[in-house]
C-alpha cells in the first residue's frame, strides 16, 4: 500500500512539474492576411502538439490586451523544445501564405508579424520570454497625519488622503481657524519640525511659523481669513515637502456718488451672494455707482430697474459706464445683491425698507409739478436732480425747463414730469 502511495505521489509531482509554453503573437499595422484567418502549426520530431493534427493546425482565437496592445496567445503543451509555423489557416498552398519554419523554440516566446514578405514567406521578429500584464507600482505605505491643539488632542490626529496619481498626501481644512493654533505634521508617527520641510513657500499672505527649535510647531496666523486651506505633503526622493495653499473669498464692494466713491464692503452671505443696503443719500444712486470685485471696477452703463431682473456686470476701469438706479415712492432703502453666475457677475436691485408714508403725498409731504415749476411742501430737505444725476436745486420751489426730474423730499424719492 505504501509503495502505491509513493508511486502516485511521484506521478503527481511529474505532472505538476511539466510546464506548458505560451506563444504570444502581435499583428503589425499592414496585414499579410486577415486576423480571423491566422493559424499555428506546432511540432517537434514526430510529435504534433496541435489539437488539430492536420495542416494548417490550430486556429488562433484567444487574445489578451497587454500594455495597451492586442496579442494572440497560444499554449504549447510541452516543457521541451518545439517548432512552429504561423499560416493563413488554408489547407492548400502549404508552402505560401505562412512564415518559414521557426525552429528550436523552448519556453515562452513572443512574436511580431511584420506583415512583409522576406521573398518567400512572411517576415517576423521574435523575443524570448512571455509578455505579462503591467505590474502596478506599489502603493505608498506612509501614514501622514495632522495633529494640533485645535484637533481635540495631539493623540487623535486627522489623516491625509493619498493621491496615487500625483503621489501626494492631501488634507483640506474648511474650519480654517483651527490652523491658527499650533499644529504639526507626522509621517508614520514621526513628528516633523517646520524647518524640516524644504518647500515652505505658501500663499504669500500665509505666515508659516516654527514656534521654537525644540518642538517646531507650526501655525498660520491669518488662517481664519481663508475659506479653505489645503495642506499637501510629498516624499521627493526621500525628502519630505509641505505645501500650503489658501483660498480666500472674493472681496466685493460697492462704490458710488452716494458714498463718495469710497468702496464699502458688501455682506458675504452663506449662499454665496453679496448684499449691501443703501439708506443714506439713496437718491445719489441715480448719479452713478459700480461694484468693485477683487479690486476690479465693474459697471455696465445700465439703469437698474428696482425689483427687476439681474443685470450682468462688465469690467470697466473708469466711471464712464456707471450703473444708475432711481428709487421713488415710499422706498426707504435699496438692497443691492451681487452674485456669481457661471463666468459672469450679476447685480440686482430690490426694495428694502419702505417709509411710513404711503407715497409722496403722505405725512404732509407733497411733490407737484405744474407751469414749469416743481413744488415740494411739508419736507425738511429737498433735492432736485436731472436724470443724469446733476443737482438742479435744493429749494422747495424750483423753476425748471420741461423734462423728467428726480425729486427727493426727506426719505421719499419721486420722478416727476414737467411739461
Amino acid at each position: 500500500m505504501k509503495k502505491l502511495t509513493f508511486t502516485l505521489l511521484f506521478a503527481l509531482m511529474a505532472i505538476v512539474s511539466a510546464q506548458a509554453a505560451k506563444v504570444y503573437l502581435k499583428i503589425g499595422e499592414g496585414r499579410v492576411t486577415a486576423e480571423s484567418n491566422l493559424a499555428v502549426w506546432v511540432w517537434e520530431g514526430k510529435n504534433n502538439f496541435c489539437t488539430n493534427k492536420e495542416w494548417p493546425g490550430d486556429k488562433l482565437t484567444e487574445k489578451e490586451t497587454i500594455e495597451g496592445a492586442d496579442y494572440f496567445v497560444y499554449t504549447v503543451n510541452t516543457e521541451g523544445s518545439y517548432n512552429l509555423i504561423f499560416n493563413n489557416n488554408e489547407k492548400e498552398n502549404a508552402n505560401t501564405n505562412r512564415t518559414a519554419d521557426i525552429l528550436g523554440l523552448a519556453g515562452d516566446c513572443t512574436f511580431v508579424l511584420n506583415n512583409e514578405w522576406d521573398g518567400e514567406n512572411w517576415s517576423y521578429t521574435k523575443t524570448e520570454g512571455a509578455l505579462g500584464a503591467v505590474t502596478p507600482e506599489p502603493v505608498e505605505t506612509y501614514t501622514v497625519q495632522l495633529r494640533g491643539n485645535a484637533y481635540g488632542t495631539w493623540n487623535a490626529p486627522v489623516t491625509f488622503a493619498y493621491n496615487a496619481e500625483t503621489k501626494e498626501y492631501v488634507y483640506e481644512e474648511t474650519e480654517t481657524a483651527k490652523l491658527a493654533d499650533d499644529f504639526k505634521v507626522t509621517v508614520n508617527n514621526t513628528y516633523y519640525k517646520a524647518e524640516e520641510f524644504v518647500e515652505k513657500a505658501l500663499d504669500n499672505s500665509l505666515d508659516f511659523v516654527a514656534m521654537n527649535d525644540n518642538y517646531g510647531d507650526m501655525k498660520i496666523t491669518d488662517a481664519a481669513d481663508y475659506d479653505k486651506i489645503t495642506l499637501t505633503v510629498k516624499n521627493d526622493n526621500g525628502t519630505w515637502k509641505l505645501k500650503v495653499v489658501g483660498e480666500k473669498p472674493d472681496k466685493v464692494q460697492i462704490a458710488g456718488k452716494f458714498n463718495s466713491w469710497n468702496g464699502a464692503d458688501m455682506v458675504n452671505n452663506p449662499n454665496g451672494t453679496y448684499t449691501y443696503e443703501v439708506e443714506e443719500n439713496m437718491a445719489a444712486l441715480s448719479e452713478g455707482f459700480g461694484i468693485v470685485i477683487n479690486g476690479v471696477f465693474y459697471a455696465g452703463n445700465t439703469v437698474l430697474d428696482l425689483d427687476g431682473d439681474a443685470v450682468v456686470l462688465t469690467g470697466n476701469p473708469g466711471h464712464g459706464n456707471d450703473l444708475t438706479l432711481i428709487a421713488e415712492g415710499d422706498v426707504a432703502s435699496v438692497i443691492l445683491t451681487v452674485a456669481k453666475d457661471g463666468d459672469n457677475w450679476t447685480v440686482k436691485a430690490a426694495t428694502g425698507k419702505t417709509s411710513s408714508v404711503a407715497g409722496v403725498d403722505a405725512a404732509g409731504v407733497a411733490v407737484n409739478a405744474a407751469n414749469g415749476e416743481i413744488v415740494v411742501d411739508g419736507a425738511q430737505s429737498v433735492a432736485v436732480y436731472t436724470t443724469a444725476g446733476a443737482l438742479v436745486s435744493t429749494d422747495a420751489r424750483t423753476r425748471v425747463a420741461a423734462g423728467l426730474y428726480i425729486v427727493r423730499a426727506d426719505n421719499v424719492v419721486k420722478k416727476v414730469i414737467v411739461k
